[in-house]
């Protein structure tokens, strides 16, 4: 056994983290484990198995709605492009902040929007 191990408390006893040095304005950290796992729950929301995997529909449409963006992306001028994409993007980003566990499709879908939307930056420039 080491040092450290002397300093441990008995598995009978609750772990309770508290500051070295107590501040005035710090509050220590204790509670059960029943306590924690309900703060866990509420702040990292489990998925269903099924969400996690994209299905091929999923795949589908988002693929098909880039495409359709990129398409009417050639029709207009490039600094006009960047900022509709740039619009899109943030409400987008605001729409996926919103939701408490959106599906991971359509935070592919997401990505995707902001790859167009760099890349018509990029398109804007070298224009």
């Amino acid at each position: 056994m080491t040092e450290l191990d002397d300093k441990l408390p008995a598995a009978e006893v609750p772990y309770r983290l508290a500051p070295e040095s107590p501040r005035p304005d710090a509050l220590p950290l204790s509670g059960t484990p029943e306590e924690f796992n309900a703060i866990r729950a509420v702040l990292l929301p489990e998925r269903a198995e099924n969400e996690q995997r994209f299905s091929l529909t999923g795949l589908f449409v988002v693929v098909t709605f880039a495409s359709i963006v990129l398409g009417l992306g050639s029709h207009l001028p490039p600094a006009v492009f960047a900022g509709a994409a740039g619009a899109a993007t943030l409400a987008g980003m605001f729409a996926l902040s919103l939701l408490r566990a959106p599906p991971l499709v359509v935070q592919l879908g997401w990505w995707l929007l902001l790859a167009v939307y760099l890349m018509a930056i990029g398109r804007a420039l070298w224009a």
